[in-house]
């Protein structure tokens, strides 16, 4: 049987046995990590950095990349236009846009009157055709304006035509805005239907 003093000494022995096993295995520990350290070569930073979004490769293409689409422009419109005219005002609205800036004979039409078409577009302001006020023009058109100005009238018979037909008659009415007259206001302008025939043929139908 051990005494007191024997058994103080064999736990103090056991405890140094333990404390010289951990620090051997420590010591082995941090070699291994100072073997591992000396391998990989060392990086300046780390921390992991964010993906950055390549764009489409064009070197080998040697081209510029394409603009970004230009966002369509919303008409401006006073007073209250019927649901299916303000439909088709929208529709050809777009169309137009398109043609004035995809047609360099279309934006032409309007340089040569010292005008930009597609500013005319986004001043324009399109109202629905009073029934006393504008019931000539609505019987035999459908929309009107004054030259020079940007108020647009759109009569009922505009929500019955097609979008082409109808970015027809809205570049038609930009071109009054820009300074063009026409007959019989004008003597020296040309008609209704010529109007529209030259737009026709500059812009496309």
């Amino acid at each position: 049987m051990l005494t007191t003093q024997q058994t103080t000494h064999a736990r103090d022995d056991r405890g140094a046995g333990w404390r010289v096993c951990a620090l051997v295995v420590a010591g082995s520990l941090l070699a291994d990590a100072a073997a591992t350290q000396a391998a990989t070569p060392e990086r300046p930073n780390s921390r992991p950095q964010p993906a950055i979004a390549a764009g489409p490769d064009l070197r080998d293409r040697g081209a510029d990349p394409e603009p970004a689409a230009v966002r369509p422009v919303e008409p401006l419109v006073s007073g209250n236009l019927r649901d299916p005219v303000w439909r088709k005002l929208r529709m050809a609205f777009a169309t137009a846009q398109k043609r004035v800036r995809g047609e360099p004979a279309c934006a032409a039409m309007f340089t040569d009157l010292g005008a930009d078409a597609f500013q005319l577009l986004t001043k324009a302001r399109f109202a629905p055709a009073a029934t006393e006020t504008n019931r000539e023009v609505c019987e035999r058109a459908t929309a009107g304006t004054a030259l020079g100005s940007h108020q647009i009238v759109l009569c009922p018979a505009f929500a019955t035509v097609s979008v082409n037909d109808a970015a027809t008659v809205l570049i038609h009415e930009m071109l009054h805005h820009a300074g063009m007259g026409e007959k019989p206001v004008d003597p020296g302008g040309l008609t209704p239907e010529e109007i529209n025939r030259l737009v026709q043929a500059r812009c496309g139908r």
